[in-house]
């Protein structure tokens, strides 16, 4: 192991040897492991509701058809899917288990990611002792990961389970990693590779784990030769396999030509960058203003163009740190390495930041700080020697502030209408705020504010589709038909190929008795995608003109696409008894009988004796 600069609080020795004070270690890891559950369950405690938000929990619980079952057959479809622009299978497996056991109470799935998050922080603990020597600074480090602001989104958002599962895998293929540094059985590095791949089933952005073995070599001093080089290759080909997958399945969902997406020019992109990456710093010792969704600006603040500048100052500084730099190199590499993968380099969508992405990046960071102020005195500074003399008290008076923020951001993660009226607080100016937020209160019936926050969306963004498609269906149940008809042909002009809208388009025209602009709308939206309702429906809008060819038509394609169904054959059968073939109409209704559909019974026995 590389010289240590860190005053060693516990016998420790160097890779390839053992320590002497197993037993004391091993109680000193176990009151570690307690700490870190009673604290987190004290701070997380809020978290545990019945509650999933409106915000993907739908998608991936509710709506989601392969956590139905536990079948052969449906674990294979988990594998071989892809699903709501991802590529999770191990992530949707625990979901199908949680789903088998608990259905849809929320709580027990918020007890699941809360359980793998307090490991995933008792390994913070095991790698930083490993690591830095310190013990106290390890159960600091530890318990600042587990309650840290930045890290309740991962923790307390049922749709995130990916974070902290993924998590579990890479610091566990990190701790067997070092194990195999130290033992150099091959076993161990096998081991390493099926946990990467684990991780990599949970979320694709353990891409990362390769580079962080090369880390870790760099770190120990590991000799650089054929072996070690060959030995990371299969690693890089299975990063390297499903950041392919990862392209492919946001590819499949159109989800990188995202239509939100704020069009950043490259040279803008730079600063977006970089911004995320002292965002992310800025955030682990102020953590105030936390949002769930944080909008992407049009025009990128003055600030944004400085965050380059702070980079390479925060470069400069590690560089003249001459006695604690390769420490700091390790470190501030950790945290770059983890955070640029996820930053938006090609924003997927609208969002500039999240809080998640933050959630294995900040054990660099964390390291940063150990490195540091644990020293044996190679940094001569009295504020760090103050820090260094206080730093239990000082350390406790944080973990009770973080505790305290994140207890209170917790509160806002408890109802849909809380974390929405948050988002629009924090994001005043961002039209998709306000469209969101209305979207969950027309969801919960409160159509009146949904209303206000739909025409809020609008003035900020009089481009924002989704806004004029949803108010207008809060007119067309309210039968104010004029409104809801302006914003379904403003929906038209921004998206002529929005199904949804022309269909209700089509639907709006015939209840207002305008039949042959139904017709149209309704033939658009076939040419998009033919469905059973879209033929039905326009073939009742002829048979009301009383052009039956072409209900006739219609109801064929209708019975085409599915015989099983009654009620097209009864419709039919009405049809060809207009047109004078009731013979043809009398088979017709017998079928719709025999299907259970009682209303044929009384044509029956009026017109087919």
């Amino acid at each position: 192991m590389a010289k240590k600069i860190i005053k060693q609080s516990n016998q420790k020795t160097s890779i390839g040897k053992k320590t002497n004070n197993i037993s004391g270690n091993v109680t000193f890891s176990s009151l570690t492991f307690i700490s870190i559950l009673i604290i987190a369950i004290v701070v997380f405690s809020g978290s545990i509701t019945k509650i999933f938000i409106a915000l993907d929990d739908q998608a991936y619980i509710s709506d989601n058809p392969f956590i139905k079952s536990l079948s052969w057959d449906n674990i294979k479809n988990i594998f071989s899917t892809f699903y709501n622009a991802n590529y999770h299978p191990l992530t949707t497996l625990l979901y199908a288990i949680e789903f088998k056991i608990f259905g849809n109470d929320a709580s027990f799935y918020h007890i699941i990611s809360l359980s793998i998050h307090i490991i995933n922080s008792f390994f913070v603990y095991v790698l930083i002792d490993k690591l830095i020597s310190h013990k106290w600074f390890a159960v600091f480090g530890s318990l600042i990961f587990a309650i840290h602001p930045m890290h309740v989104e991962s923790v307390v958002w049922i749709s995130e389970q990916k974070d902290v599962l993924y998590s579990l895998f890479y610091f566990g293929g990190l701790i067997v990693y070092i194990k195999y540094l130290e033992e150099k059985k091959i076993k161990n590095l096998f081991f390493v590779f099926f946990l990467f791949l684990f991780s990599l089933l949970s979320k694709s952005a353990a891409v990362s784990f390769p580079l962080i073995l090369l880390l870790f070599d760099f770190y120990f001093k590991r000799e650089q030769n054929i072996k070690t080089k060959i030995e990371k290759i299969p690693f890089f080909i299975l990063a390297f396999i499903f950041g392919i997958i990862s392209i492919l399945s946001q590819n499949a969902a159109g989800a990188i030509n995202d239509s939100t997406m704020v069009p950043y020019s490259l040279f803008e992109r730079v600063f977006v960058v970089s911004y995320a990456i002292v965002y992310y710093i800025f955030k682990l010792i102020v953590p105030v203003n936390l949002c769930v969704l944080h909008y992407a600006p049009k025009i990128l603040p003055f600030y944004y163009y400085l965050c380059p500048l702070i980079i390479l100052l925060i470069c400069l500084i590690i560089w003249k740190s001459k006695k604690v730099r390769k420490y700091l190199i390790f470190s501030f590499l950790f945290y770059l390495f983890t955070i640029f993968l996820v930053v938006q380099i090609i924003p997927f969508g609208y969002v500039i930041v999240s809080e998640r992405y933050s959630y294995i990046p900040y054990f660099g960071l964390i390291c940063i700080i150990g490195f540091i102020f644990i020293q044996n005195g190679n940094i001569k500074n009295p504020l760090l020697s103050l820090i260094k003399k206080y730093f239990k008290v000082i350390g406790v008076v944080i973990l009770l502030i973080f505790s305290f923020l994140s207890i209170q951001y917790i509160k806002k993660w408890q109802s849909s209408i809380m974390l929405f009226t948050d988002i629009v607080q924090k994001n005043p100016k961002s039209a998709f705020g306000y469209n969101a937020l209305g979207k969950v209160q027309s969801t919960s019936g409160d159509t009146s504010n949904a209303l206000n926050s739909f025409s809020k969306a609008i003035s900020l963004d009089s481009s924002i589709t989704e806004a004029y498609f949803c108010r207008g269906n809060i007119y067309f149940a309210k039968k104010m038909y004029e409104d809801a008809l302006k914003d379904y042909l403003k929906t038209e002009k921004l998206k002529s190929d929005y199904r949804d809208n022309l269909n209700n388009l089509a639907f709006l025209y015939s209840e207002t008795g305008r039949m042959d602009e139904a017709i149209l709308y309704y033939g658009k939206a076939i040419s998009i995608k033919p469905t059973i309702y879209l033929y039905q429906r326009r073939a009742t809008c002829y048979s009301y003109l009383k052009k039956y060819a072409k209900a006739l038509e219609d109801y064929n394609k209708t019975i085409e696409i599915n015989p099983f169904l009654a009620e097209p054959y009864f419709n039919r059968g009405v049809c060809y008894f207009y047109v004078n073939q009731l013979e043809k109409a009398c088979i017709d209704w017998e079928k719709a009988s025999s299907m259970g559909y009682k209303s044929a019974d009384d044509l029956i026995a009026k017109y087919c004796k």
